[in-house]
């Protein structure tokens, strides 16, 4: 009896050395594989765009560094540069405003004129019938 016991643990104990040694293994392959995944992981580059145009050509970058001189000794301010240089229409940001409300604004519009255009046409049928 005591040597069947003693063959059930020995075999209990081989099993969880086996069961040991797998566990081992698969946490070293995790470790690999989140290593690799790690290494894997690719970051979206943002690609670098070229100077805006006006700094394209010998003459802008001139200007721009003859600006950028002038604004550190304070000649130029950024209030001077606004006056001078306006700013054009398609350059002003767009008012936002709730796509709803621009909805209702252009319902009341047709509504305000088809008001008008009732009450003219009921005038001038009030018109017709005073004259007969």
């Amino acid at each position: 009896m005591q040597k069947a016991i003693q063959n059930a643990l020995a075999q209990q104990k081989t099993e969880n050395q086996t069961l040991i040694k797998k566990v081992t293994e698969l946490q070293s392959q995790m470790t690999q594989q989140a290593q690799v995944s790690a290494l894997q992981t690719v970051e979206p580059v943002r690609q670098p765009r070229g100077p805006p145009s006006s700094l394209q050509t010998e003459e802008g970058l001139k200007n721009y560094y003859a600006s950028e001189y002038l604004k550190e000794i304070g000649v130029l301010n950024k209030a001077k540069l606004d006056a001078d240089y306006l700013v054009k229409p398609f350059q002003r940001p767009r008012q936002q405003r709730n796509n709803n409300s621009a909805r209702i604004d252009r319902m009341e519009e047709g509504l305000n004129e088809t008001r008008d255009a009732v009450s003219e046409t009921q005038d001038s049928i009030n018109q017709l019938s005073n004259q007969f």
